[in-house]
């Protein structure tokens, strides 16, 4: 202990961790003092023996470090008051939050700085280890500070017994704090299990006419990131059919697309094999239905009825050349088992060198699979020569 009066920090913060590996109340009592060194390294050093030992005794002075003016004390003091599992360190953890004054935030509402990011998680993991759900579910209603709020949804989020509920969240999705807004359509994109709920929400927002071109990209993001549950499958199956909503249908498409599946749901297949065995689809439709159908994970066999739509779709001349490529480079081999003169005349035309390296290479791939005639293979060489 006397190593801690020495004018050297260096000495002083040895001397902490000596202590740190001493089990007595008198080393407990003698790295608490060191927590008001003047040094702000041998405090930060105390700090970290005080959490390692998840010393309860401090809880003063752990909290006025909190608010002091050191950012990386006040990461050191969160993490050690989190350890130390006092429920009287709540109201401390929570005004905290007051420090995040950051604009700039990423994609999941968190800051972007990385100091301030460093101590929203010390913050937050600190109110997980805690525990103190009622004390944190009461900020979402009595606080007006987005920061705070948004430390409290991902708290209860990830705090067993946290008990945050698809109405607890789903509101905060048409926040005009940006904050809350991205902050809630991370938690709602870990929520497949909200199903029912989700499903109503998120159907009464794709009905929505006056959508923004960022709102539909979030709303995309965030039903792509939902698909595991069985009634955003079915939301998405019965809005890709519904033809009287073209842009919605658009979206529907998309968010299938964009879909982290292993296996696809079998009324998806169904739905786009209906939609592009249609007639006169519009080229926007058909050109992002063809799209994800080449996304989309089919069954080990394949999908008859679909493989049959894209090559139906191949053929429809009225859509354009890349389009149709796309639909023949995307279909199984038995739906061409017939390649007509037309049909191949097509392919062959975009194997020109002129074209562009994509619709080249569809064509190539169309034609790859194709079970073409001795006489259509005899074409096929002179036309690569």
């Amino acid at each position: 202990q006397g190593a801690l009066k020495s004018a050297a920090a260096a000495a002083r913060r040895n001397a902490i961790w000596a202590l740190a590996r001493i089990d007595a109340p008198a080393a407990r009592a003698a790295v608490r003092q060191a927590l008001a060194d003047a040094d702000e390294t041998v405090a930060q050093t105390a700090l970290q023996a005080v959490s390692l030992w998840r010393d309860r005794e401090p809880i003063e002075q752990l909290t006025a470090l909190l608010s002091g003016k050191s950012a990386i004390s006040a990461r050191l003091a969160a993490e050690a008051l989190g350890r130390s599992g006092d429920m009287r360190a709540v109201g401390a953890l929570l005004a905290a939050t007051k420090r995040l004054r950051g604009t700039s935030v990423t994609s999941a509402g968190a800051p972007a700085e990385p100091a301030e990011r460093l101590l929203e998680h010390a913050l937050i993991y600190a109110l997980i280890e805690i525990g103190a759900r009622d004390a944190v579910y009461a900020q979402l209603t009595a606080s007006r500070d987005a920061r705070l709020r948004r430390v409290a949804l991902v708290a209860l989020d990830q705090m067993p017994g946290g008990k945050l509920q698809a109405k607890d969240v789903l509101d905060w999705l048409d926040s005009h704090e940006s904050v809350l807004k991205l902050t809630a359509g991370w938690v709602v994109g870990n929520h497949s299990d909200w199903g029912d709920a989700l499903a109503s929400f998120f159907g009464a927002r794709l009905a929505q006419k006056n959508l923004s071109p960022d709102d539909r990209a979030a709303l995309q993001s965030q039903l792509a990131r939902l698909t595991r549950s069985q009634a955003i499958q079915d939301l998405l199956a019965t809005t890709a059919a519904n033809a009287s909503a073209p842009e919605t249908r658009l979206l529907a498409l998309r968010a299938m697309a964009d879909a982290p599946l292993k296996e696809s749901p079998a009324r998806w297949l169904s739905e786009l094999s209906a939609l592009l065995s249609k007639a006169g689809n519009a080229a926007p439709l058909a050109r992002q239905a063809v799209a994800t159908a080449r996304s989309l994970p089919l069954p080990r066999g394949g999908h008859p009825a679909l493989a049959a739509a894209l090559a139906q779709t191949g053929r429809d001349t009225s859509l354009p050349a890349e389009v149709r490529l796309d639909a023949l480079a995307a279909t199984a081999p038995a739906a061409l088992s017939n390649v007509e003169p037309p049909l191949f005349d097509f392919l062959c035309t975009h194997l020109d060198s002129g074209q562009p390296m994509m619709v080249r290479g569809a064509a190539a791939s169309a034609l790859a699979k194709a079970p073409l005639s001795a006489d259509q293979q005899l074409v096929l060489a002179d036309t690569l020569k």
